[in-house]
């Protein structure tokens, strides 16, 4: 278990050390697996999620139809980031080719209300640390393939952002600091920055080290850090980003998009209609579909037996905080993460100066503290309920930052409470810690199709109804989500193989040319995922 320890698992990866380590046994050991084993749907009172708070669109928190419509072309289970990038791309991929599809967004709680609208708001990869892991797990060439989709997604967003008039989500580049507690971390990560360097330099060219002086001098941090790296990243209000998306797909294809929230899906059966064989069983009755997508990350087990035990939920813990008064003003240009021997936090702000607007503005977003929690953590894995807080992780979280940065730079703290609001999130891990993407065989689903030729089929000459999936995220959503939602989206419509030139909606190319082989789920991939091969990758 040695390699366990190592920097990679334990502090850029610290997810995937903490799952590690629970195989050393114990108790400890045993309920996690328990709750792995036991899936359960999303809660019905989720703690309050700060970026939910006072939505842009009223109208779509609790959006649904009077009467859940009775069939669909394409059924997408989820509407956060996934989901909302996989109907992007579906209506916007149909206009282009002169076609209409249905689509159908089932949603069991409120809009966007799981992960994405729970999360840290980052656009970050840490090149350094993600392309020394990948390396070592499959090659130079994978890793570089990899690295590149997730560095991507920054760009990506940021031209869909300008061309979809999705400024109400604030994507936006900043300047990320990686700050360093840990001697000996610091010195690995400049070890592997050399190696960034040497295989892939036009990636590495815009990572700077900074000495412990400089990154207590220029960003204000405590005594206790090291040095630190700085590089290009992004970040945004990523419950806004989605819910603009759908606000606009909405204006667009009013007659083509159906969004309804407050609709559980309990169980999915295959009917005898060569055009429709899915009977999607919810809350609010049944709707049958040729395509069902399943984009519920963590949640996905729950209605594909075959992956339980293989997608499971990592509980994540996030706050909005205001800034001492003697914080400088970024207007949202600057995130951190502050790493240590165990595990990182990710921290980012908000624009704006403190509570300028409507209550809200310049909210420092500080998430993670998992190792401070009972059972260094491992109390975590495996839960499903965003509807509690740990004690011993919430309190971490709310005095860290005023001990992170010196006094002279943090000052007083602010007035009121310094801590506005606190909630939790479950993030879809995988057990070899790489998403699912791409169409669900029915060996995985047990829900095989009869392969009478379809009526669909026939006319446009796509793939017969199937199930598909884009799931997994690991906790690092914002740098997989949404180009995992593009290409799901196009092998739906059987367009994987078309080249594009470039449209707003999906990348230059055909899909294989950026989707990494690595993702695509297929039932030697999750036969062989097992959480107890942790110690091996």
């Amino acid at each position: 278990m040695g390699s366990v320890s190592s920097y990679l698992r334990d502090v850029y990866h610290g997810i995937g050390g903490l799952l590690a380590t629970i195989l050393e046994g114990g108790e400890s050991f045993n309920l996690a697996l328990a709750r792995i084993a036991a899936p359960r749907l999303p809660a019905q009172n989720p703690t309050a999620s700060f970026w939910q708070q006072q939505p842009p669109y009223p109208e779509l928190v609790n959006v649904h139809s009077d009467k859940l419509p009775a069939s669909t072309d394409i059924v997408i289970i989820g509407s956060g980031m996934s989901g909302a990038s996989i109907a992007h791309t579906i209506l916007n991929e149909c206009r282009s080719m002169g076609i209409s599809r249905q689509v159908v967004i089932l949603e069991g709680r409120t809009t966007c209300s799981g992960a994405t609208g729970r999360n840290g708001g980052h656009i970050k990869v840490a090149p350094v640390a993600e392309y020394a892991k990948l390396k070592k797990r499959f090659g130079a060439a994978s890793a570089g393939k990899i690295l590149a989709f997730y560095m991507k997604h920054l760009p990506f967003l940021l031209q869909l952002a300008k061309y979809e008039g999705l400024e109400k989500g604030e994507a936006r580049e900043v300047k990320t600091i990686d700050a360093f507690t840990d001697p000996n971390v610091m010195r690995k990560a400049v070890e592997m920055l050399d190696v960034l360097r040497g295989d892939l330099p036009d990636i590495a060219e815009g990572i700077d080290v900074l000495d412990a002086e400089a990154i207590q001098d220029q960003f204000g941090f405590s005594s206790q850090f090291h040095g630190g790296m700085t590089y290009l990243s992004g970040a945004m209000w990523p419950y806004r980003f989605v819910t603009s998306t759908y606000a606009s797909l909405l204006a667009k294809f009013p007659s083509e998009l159906s969004i309804e929230t407050g609709t559980m899906v309990h169980e999915i059966q295959v009917t005898i209609d060569p055009d429709t064989p899915f009977l999607l069983k919810t809350s609010r009755g049944d709707i049958k579909g040729a395509h069902v997508v399943h984009a519920t990350d963590a949640f996905v087990a729950n209605l594909v037996p075959s992956l339980v035990g293989k997608v499971f939920p990592v509980r994540g813990h996030m706050s909005a905080q205001r800034p001492g008064k003697s914080f400088p003003e970024y207007n949202g240009g600057v995130s951190w993460s502050l790493v240590g021997s165990k595990g990182y936090e990710y921290i980012s702000q908000r624009p704006g100066l403190p509570d300028a607007v409507n209550g809200l503005g310049a909210e420092i977003m500080t998430g993670g503290g998992i190792f401070h929690g009972n059972g260094s953590g491992v109390d975590e894995v495996g839960q499903w309920g965003d509807d509690e807080i740990a004690h011993p992780i919430g309190s971490y979280l709310s005095g860290v930052l005023s001990v992170s940065f010196s006094s002279r730079f943090w000052g007083e703290d602010a007035d009121g409470s310094t801590v506005k609001s606190m909630w939790t999130g479950s993030m879809g891990h995988t057990a070899d810690m790489m998403p699912f993407i791409g169409r669900l065989s029915p060996s995985l689903t047990k829900r095989p199709v009869k392969t009478i030729q379809s009526s669909r089929e026939v006319v446009d000459k796509g793939p017969g109804p199937s199930e598909w999936i884009s799931a997994g995220f690991n906790g690092s959503g914002m740098v997989m989500t949404w180009l995992s939602g593009v290409a799901t989206g196009l092998m739906v419509l059987g367009r994987e193989n078309v080249k594009s030139e470039g449209q707003h909606w999906r990348p230059e190319g055909i899909v294989k040319d950026w989707l990494p082989d690595e993702f695509l789920c297929s039932p030697e991939r999750v036969s062989r995922s097992s959480i107890y091969e942790f110690p091996k990758l």
